[in-house]
């Protein structure tokens, strides 16, 4: 088998943050746990905001040991230190998005959303993760309570896969009627928009559905045949993220993360064991 890679050269003067004065670069924050096999987590995003000329900037929430064979341990960071993450970075950046992901525990999301409040964080999208792709725990009962409780009405998006999306509405989704009813539903919660990922609807028609100022958006997706998927909602939604913090519309925003994430998927590729990460920087 012959595997060929696309190398793209930078050379001096070609960064993006070379060309930028200091008060026209965009920044954007991922509120995350750390991927130690680094195809997802707070590692994909930042790779994501690069490919967007975002520079990157993080809280870790907690702490993982995972590769592409699934997640062997998490370790949780103390949330006044997850306070103290996001406040050190808003109180000496101008952050314009921020994109949550593991969160970890309901005292985390506490802490965050005390904190997004202390800072006054705007374009917030909330990847509400709650399980591993292999299964494994990732945010306890207190805190997906939280989460809707507390986050959601702070939310400028939330981008819910299927599983996602059926516990936090409490509807079986088969279709794309019932993804229709699930994001009604999830937007009651406080949001202002909500956007249902479909990669795990049964079939070979799949889309994605964004619900935003009570309009439906339908994002049809080509199926790629792959195994190397690891990364894609977070992908997805730091995509997201970095177009918000360019000053982008919701809509302009999830249409240029959904020609992303197409292209990152399709140049997916093995790293190891199990599942590979998508491509975060494609040529």
């Amino acid at each position: 088998m012959t595997l060929i890679f696309c190398i793209e050269i930078c050379v001096p003067g070609d960064n993006i943050y070379m060309k930028k004065s200091d008060n026209s670069i965009q920044i954007a924050m991922t509120v995350a746990g750390s991927d130690s096999g680094g195809g997802a987590g707070v590692q994909g995003d930042l790779k994501t905001f690069s490919y967007f000329d975002v520079y990157g900037t993080s809280a870790i929430t907690a702490l993982t040991a995972q590769n592409g064979e699934g997640v062997s341990g998490v370790s949780g960071v103390d949330p006044a230190f997850v306070s103290e993450q996001i406040e050190t970075v808003y109180n000496g950046m101008n952050v314009t998005a921020v994109k949550t992901g593991m969160l970890f525990s309901g005292q985390v999301v506490s802490a965050v959303v005390e904190s997004f409040k202390r800072v006054n964080a705007r374009n917030i999208v909330v990847d509400p993760v709650m399980l591993s792709s292999g299964g494994a725990p990732l945010l306890d009962e207190d805190g997906i309570a939280k989460m809707v409780k507390l986050l959601f009405p702070l939310a400028t998006l939330v981008t819910p896969n299927i599983p996602e999306a059926e516990e936090l509405a409490g509807v079986k989704i088969d279709s794309l009627d019932s993804m229709k009813r699930a994001a009604v539903k999830i937007k009651g919660l406080g949001p202002e928009s909500v956007m249902v990922t479909g990669g795990h609807l049964a079939g070979k028609d799949l889309f994605d559905l964004l619900l935003s100022h009570d309009e439906f958006t339908l994002h049809e997706k080509r199926e790629v045949v792959t195994d190397h998927t690891h990364g894609t909602g977070c992908a997805l939604s730091a995509a997201i993220t970095a177009g918000l913090a360019k000053g982008l519309h919701i809509q302009t925003a999830v249409a240029e993360a959904e020609k992303y994430i197409d292209v990152a998927i399709r140049n997916s590729f093995p790293i190891g064991k199990g599942r590979g990460p998508v491509n975060h920087l494609p040529c």
